[in-house]
């Protein structure tokens, strides 16, 4: 079978971790190897996503257990590699740029590796003149990982770079950083709380309370029957409390009601009688958008007129929130969809779903305890 391509470079080299250490009230307990391209570390605020890369990058101490990379020993219980030996550069939410160099000077400090190509790759070309007190948000975050790829990394580290920028220049300089993986075939760990801005379905790893819970694709650690919390931590906007209504005589589908909403969808993997509820979710790239009238023609089977509330531009693709009864729904379609089907805030529109596109996750069978349906906010 062949790797994908941000793979095939970088496939051979492996980071190893197995760790744990204390700090105050926070425990981290972490297991997890990364064999090559982009893997995502995914997890809500205070999981220990910055505490393991800070670990892995050597500038945290108090860490006990292993950590090798392509076999060598970066810490063991005997010893611990210093940080500038590991060349595992860490790029913070924050650029950390030094105010007293010139964006060139920043770049040469970091290393002299690829230089040209580094600043070709990260288009800042025609800022190694600048200071920093001159750049742009999204031009500071550029050049902070431009200087971490030039000390030539064995595995480049980023914690939440795109934090505080406006969507479509978040989903800029992920496209950059991603094209540079692949131009320079690293080994990167992404730290992120927003794994949805990052396009191309990379190795997830999912990270809850200090520990790691699973590693597989978005979907695949969906079908393994992650929770609710655990489904909004992997970026899955559409996430809806939903009540079995009836079930099929074939037992392979339910009709469900989502707020005021009928739906049929493919039975899950255990036993979901008629009055109990239940998580849905479903990926904003499995939903279609009709303009006019009701499309009938079709074998999606399920069909729901809403209004679009909000367009949101993500690098080449639209998300687009669609309120039906109430609850929002979104889609994610290309810029020709967008244009085909004249759409803007107010514009009438079906949202067609097949019974198969939904997953099911698990939630506590508490009558007393109610549970919003849906996002509301958009």
């Amino acid at each position: 079978m062949s790797q994908p391509a941000d793979e095939r470079g970088a496939a051979r080299r492996v980071l190893d971790v197995d760790v744990e250490g204390t700090w105050g009230d926070f425990q981290l307990q972490a297991a997890l190897q990364v064999t090559g391209g982009v893997t995502l570390l995914v997890g809500p605020s205070g999981a220990g996503k910055s505490t393991l890369l800070q670990v892995v990058a050597g500038t945290r101490g108090g860490a006990v257990g292993r950590i090798t990379f392509d076999g060598r020993p970066w810490l063991t219980n005997d010893a611990m590699v210093p940080a500038w030996q590991r060349r595992a550069p860490l790029v913070h939410q924050v650029p950390m740029l030094w105010p007293h160099q010139r964006v060139g000077a920043q770049l040469r400090y970091g290393g002299d590796w690829q230089l040209d190509r580094i600043a070709s790759l990260m288009q800042i070309d025609g800022l190694l003149e600048r200071w920093p007190a001159s750049l742009s948000g999204g031009e500071a975050r550029r050049v902070a990982i431009a200087r971490a790829l030039a000390s030539k990394p064995s595995v480049l580290l980023l914690d939440e770079p795109l934090t505080g920028l406006e969507p479509r220049l978040a989903a800029q300089v992920a496209e950059l950083i991603l094209d540079a993986q692949r131009a320079l075939e690293l080994v990167v760990l992404w730290a992120t709380h927003a794994p949805d801005r990052i396009a191309g379905d990379h190795r997830v790893a999912l990270m809850q309370e200090g520990r790691v819970h699973g590693v597989g694709t978005r979907q695949a650690l969906l079908a393994a029957g992650t929770t609710r919390a655990g489904a909004q931590t992997l970026g899955l906007p559409n996430r809806f409390h939903a009540v079995v209504v009836e079930r099929a005589l074939d037992a392979r589908t339910v009709q469900v009601s989502v707020g005021d909403a009928s739906l049929q969808v493919a039975s899950p993997s255990w036993d979901a009688p008629v009055g109990s509820w239940h998580y849905l979710l479903v990926s904003p790239d499995a939903l279609v958008l009709a303009a006019g009238a009701e499309p009938t023609q079709l074998s999606v089977r399920n069909r729901l007129a809403g209004r679009v509330t909000s367009l949101l531009a993500c690098g080449d693709a639209w998300r687009i929130v669609v309120d039906v009864g109430g609850i929002a729904w979104v889609a994610e379609i290309t810029t020709a969809a967008v244009d085909d089907l004249k759409l803007k805030v107010g514009a009438d529109v079906w949202v067609c779903v097949k019974a198969r596109a939904f997953r099911w996750a698990r939630a506590p069978q508490r009558a007393d305890s109610p549970e919003p349906t849906g996002s509301r906010d958009g």
